[in-house]
């Protein structure tokens, strides 16, 4: 912050006075060079006063245009109460100084040419101050409105995506209190052991409601309690299928995602002991394909909500805008889901 500081308010504006005496000394032919070191040194001094009050007049409506707004405000205006304001401090020290040289015997004047030269010299100096300014003012704004955009969608994504994870529990709930409905009449024993493991698998599901993603590791074991809550009813009528890679230890899915697939098959298809849903979970690269045969095709009267799919579908959208592929058949449906990394900043 200190070395920007020194370098907008000091190396700069030193660096072009000192251009700028250099150009008047040659045009006088490299004439006394001791008082040409002196000279580039009285010059100097002006040139910083001026990059100070362009600077602090520009800041100034900076500030005002941020409520108002306003072109001719953000910058005329600036411009020229900076000229008015460095001219009038110029030839305040101007003025004295040659009265002085005067006095003591120098033979020269304060002409119009003399007026003239050093208006203009001023005039250039607050165009290039100015310039500087506005610059960096408008490089300021840029990243400030960078960042605010940046965390504008940041909470905008988390927001939309807390409401598609709220929809996920109760969806969860509602389809396996059917499920303990009906074990609860016709076996009232595994209707007890299918609670204790309903009871672990939304104490899951609630520590990890909140997160965006999960590795596949830990949704692959949530699974497997579900699978089981499924075998408690079903029996052989469901068979799953599992076959990951060796690097399916790096990689991360949205929570619960396996599950709301897994569901959507068993849910949308007739199946039964002879004709058994076979549900394939494969990872293929980068992809996890969750496939499902039945030889009885689809059940056409299942009503459905139109939650599961679609709330998958969006939040992939949200985190990484990836899309999922889905294929679809008489006798086949397979939905094939990014497999996503996260990649740390290193500082």
């Amino acid at each position: 912050m200190w070395l920007q500081l020194a370098l907008m308010r000091i190396v700069v504006p030193i660096l072009i006075g000192s251009i700028l005496y250099w150009q008047v000394y040659i045009l006088h032919y490299f004439e006394d060079m001791q008082a040409g070191w002196i000279g580039a040194t009285v010059m100097l001094i002006p040139v910083l006063i001026i990059f100070e009050i362009d600077r602090r007049v520009t800041r100034y409506f900076q500030r005002q245009v941020e409520h108002t707004g306003g072109f001719w405000q953000a910058i005329l205006v600036p411009f020229l109460i900076s000229l008015l304001i460095s001219l009038l401090v110029v030839f305040a020290m101007y003025i004295p100084g040659k009265l002085w040289e005067i006095k003591n015997g120098a033979r020269d004047t304060i002409g119009l040419f003399h007026v003239v030269s050093i208006g203009s010299e001023v005039f250039f100096m607050v165009i290039i101050a100015n310039a500087i300014h506005q610059l960096r003012f408008l490089i300021k704004k840029w990243q400030e409105e960078a960042i605010r955009s940046a965390n504008l969608e940041k909470e905008n994504v988390q927001a939309k995506l807390a409401t598609l994870t709220q929809q996920i529990s109760p969806h969860f709930l509602f389809n396996n209190f059917n499920t303990l409905y009906g074990l609860i009449e016709q076996h009232p024993k595994g209707a007890k052991e299918y609670l204790m493991k309903l009871s672990s698998l939304y104490r899951n599901v609630l520590l990890k409601r909140n997160e965006e993603l999960i590795p596949l590791s830990e949704e692959i074991d949530t699974l497997r309690d579900y699978i089981f809550l499924i075998k408690v009813r079903f029996g052989s009528d469901i068979q799953v299928k599992i076959n990951l890679g060796e690097a399916a230890a790096t990689y991360y899915i949205p929570p619960m995602s396996l599950q709301m697939l897994v569901e959507n098959a068993i849910k949308h298809n007739r199946f039964d002991e002879d004709h058994p849903l076979l549900i394939n979970i494969e990872q293929c690269g980068d992809q996890l394909k969750v496939e499902n045969h039945n030889s009885l095709g689809t059940e056409q009267q299942t009503p459905s909500h139109g939650i599961g799919l679609e709330n998958i579908r969006n939040r992939y959208q949200l985190l990484a805008d990836r899309p999922i592929i889905i294929n679809q058949d008489k006798y086949n449906f397979s939905v094939k889901i990014p497999l996503l990394q996260i990649v740390e900043n290193v500082a």
